[in-house]
């Protein structure tokens, strides 16, 4: 499997063995870029561009908003589009290699703490999801194409899961302003000196006449209310999103989040 990593608007040459590129492919694979033609998602707008350069032969790949992974050749190749590091973090890390042998320990001024800033997503996502306007187009966040082949990731940052949250509570919220759905489901209750539907015999003995609880029933009968398969998933769901963020409390915004 031939991984192709970029960065946000990055251009790259995509090459056969003979020659001398960013990337180079096998002869096999180089073909088939002939007819590879990047997905469009999100009114006709692609993750990265293809395009072939006749006179230098060679492919030009260049990334565009989006991040994230996309085969380039289903099951052969895939691109990898990574959002942009801090380069402050890069050179303090220079800066700090550069002093080992010093007797100071590396030292970082204000212009350096400057550069040392990360993008809170949680709280990005926290502020679109508070505005009327552009909570409905949250649903263009994000894209998965669960019908294609799966390709497998080495990262330690969980980039995904913020946005498949923002995207739940979004619609969540749309739900519950609708109404929450209403059904007729089967319940069970074990009422006090009366009776409704009818007596569940073997579990009414179990629970009422063995311990000698008289003027109990353990009924069964169609109850019409929201506790419906449906909306315990919401529910259960629900309730995943509230650990994750209770776990990453840290963050700013994630508190904004669970509220919301």
């Amino acid at each position: 499997m031939i991984k192709i990593r970029l960065k946000e608007h990055e251009l790259v040459t995509i090459g056969s063995k003979i020659v001398s590129t960013d990337y180079t492919l096998p002869s096999e694979i180089y073909e088939s870029l002939s007819t590879a033609k990047p997905r469009r998602i999100f009114a006709n707008v692609s993750p990265f561009s293809l395009t072939k350069d006749d006179d230098e032969g060679v492919y030009h790949l260049q990334a565009g908003y989006y991040i994230g992974a996309d085969w380039l050749v289903e099951n052969r190749a895939f691109v990898y589009v990574e959002p942009k590091i801090n380069i402050g973090h890069l050179h303090h890390f220079e800066k700090a290699v550069e002093q080992l042998d010093d007797a100071d320990p590396p030292t970082q001024d204000s212009s350096s703490q400057a550069m040392f800033y990360e993008v809170d997503i949680i709280k990005m996502l926290t502020k679109i999801c508070e505005e009327p306007q552009t909570v409905k187009y949250i649903d263009s966040l994000l894209f998965i194409d669960w019908c294609s082949p799966q390709i497998e990731l080495e990262q330690k940052s969980d980039i995904l899961t913020p946005f498949l949250i923002a995207q739940f509570l979004g619609v969540l919220k749309n739900i519950v302003k609708k109404g929450l759905k209403k059904s007729y489901h089967q319940t069970q209750e074990n009422l006090s000196g009366k009776m409704k539907g009818r007596l569940s015999v073997a579990k009414h003995i179990q629970n009422n006449v063995i311990k000698n609880h008289m003027i109990k029933n353990l009924c069964e009968y169609p109850a019409f209310n929201i506790n419906i398969p449906e909306n315990q998933f919401l529910k259960y769901v629900l309730r995943f999103c509230d650990r994750y963020l209770e776990g990453i409390g840290s963050a700013s915004g994630s508190q904004d989040m669970r509220n919301y």
